[in-house]
């Protein structure tokens, strides 16, 4: 594959992502053999320490569609293959934890893992987001910062609370989903608990449960809910997503 000599021409890279989701998205190719070859170019793509021929090109929109293309795989041949979404998120870990490799590095790997689904931002990422997003906004503050490293540092943190968001935002809308399902089960109980309460007695009734805020609570530790409303705000709009990174999502 032509990867590696493509890496400076973000508009060929591009194509070439396209191409490769393309044919895992097409059900008459079978492109399983060629999974070996296909998944290494793609993390390079996600980690490497530069693509693009100029630091303030857009490499980040190329990092986000290889995420997105790695992401397809694993949803397409993650059965076949159970060590595949494990091997994938343990390289992406390590390069993230690695503090000698570039902020370029770091989102390729914020990215990745937010691909892959809220139950890897939640066990994998969300661990580790309090010292990282505590490095990027002491960092954020110095006032020697070049446009370049400002930028990376910015668009790192864009990724980071993009991904919190994500998982945040899935969690809400199948608890949104949930509770239009069972509301009218559970308007029902609620009308027999409350004739059965006028019969025996004033009594404190459970009333209509929250399924927004059992899906949530059952999801996340009451902590790491603690520590996401710390980061990015009480306000869960404020960091739900607004647009996705990649263009295939």
């Amino acid at each position: 594959m032509a990867w590696q000599k493509n890496l400076k021409n973000i508009e060929r890279l591009t194509n070439l992502l396209r191409i490769s989701h393309a044919l895992l998205q097409n059900k008459l190719l079978n492109v399983e053999p060629y999974l070996h070859q296909f998944m290494p170019p793609l993390l390079t793509c996600m980690v490497a320490k530069r693509i693009g021929a100029h630091p303030a090109e857009d490499h980040w929109t190329a990092r986000a569609m290889a995420a997105d293309v790695v992401a397809a795989a694993v949803s397409k041949f993650g059965s076949k293959y159970p060590n595949l979404q494990s091997r994938i998120t343990t390289t992406l870990l390590k390069a993230l934890l690695d503090p000698s490799k570039p902020l370029t590095t770091h989102y390729g790997a914020i990215v990745g893992l937010s691909a892959l689904g809220g139950t890897v931002v939640r066990e994998i990422l969300l661990p580790h987001c309090k010292t990282y997003l505590t490095l990027l906004l002491d960092e954020l503050n110095s006032p020697m910062l070049s446009d370049v490293r400002r930028m990376e540092l910015n668009n790192c943190l864009r990724a980071l609370s993009y991904a919190i968001g994500t998982c945040t935002y899935v969690l809400y809308s199948f608890a949104i989903s949930k509770s239009f399902a069972l509301l009218p089960a559970e308007i029902e109980d609620q009308h027999a608990s409350t004739s059965s309460k006028q019969n025996d007695g004033p009594g404190p009734g459970p009333g209509i449960e929250d399924p927004m805020y059992n899906v949530v609570h059952s999801q996340f530790s009451t902590a790491q809910l603690q520590d996401v409303s710390e980061w990015f705000g009480e306000d869960a709009a404020a960091f739900f997503p607004t647009a996705p990174l990649g263009v295939f999502v």
